[in-house]
């Protein structure tokens, strides 16, 4: 439920008008086949929202067509979000690129998040940025 004051909140014009936002910044998780590179997690509590950006590199090459489908992928966990940015239920549309390749992803409620498809293979070393925006 969308929160726009709580007890001992200042109040301020952009809390009025709906507009403040909370930053997460920390808590993200990732697996050994990646390494984090950045993350901000940015929960809206006047619209109940989540804006999700997440940069990681992948330390091994994931191969395409090993999914059962070519080109595709087999989904691979890439990371997993703190308590708090949470989606409840399933959420796709997670767009993801690296700069040669793109696909789609989702998160999970338990906060994992996935990559599920591309068109080619990802290869070791790829920097992949992620977005995506929920209700909570």
């Amino acid at each position: 439920m969308a929160v726009l004051m709580q007890s001992g909140m200042r109040i301020t014009p952009a809390r009025l008008n709906g507009s403040y936002y909370q930053d997460v910044l920390t808590g993200l998780v990732v697996p050994s086949a990646f390494t984090l590179l950045d993350f901000l997690a940015r929960l809206r509590p006047s619209s109940g929202t989540c804006s999700v950006w997440l940069y990681v590199r992948s330390e091994s090459n994931i191969a395409a067509g090993s999914g059962g489908i070519a080109p595709n992928i087999v989904d691979t966990l890439c990371a997993t979000l703190p308590v708090g940015t949470r989606p409840p239920a399933i959420t796709g549309g997670l767009a993801w690129g690296s700069g040669t390749n793109h696909g789609e992803g989702l998160i999970n409620p338990d906060g994992t998040v996935l990559l599920r498809s591309t068109t080619i293979a990802i290869p070791a070393q790829s920097n992949i940025r992620m977005f995506a925006t929920y209700s909570l």
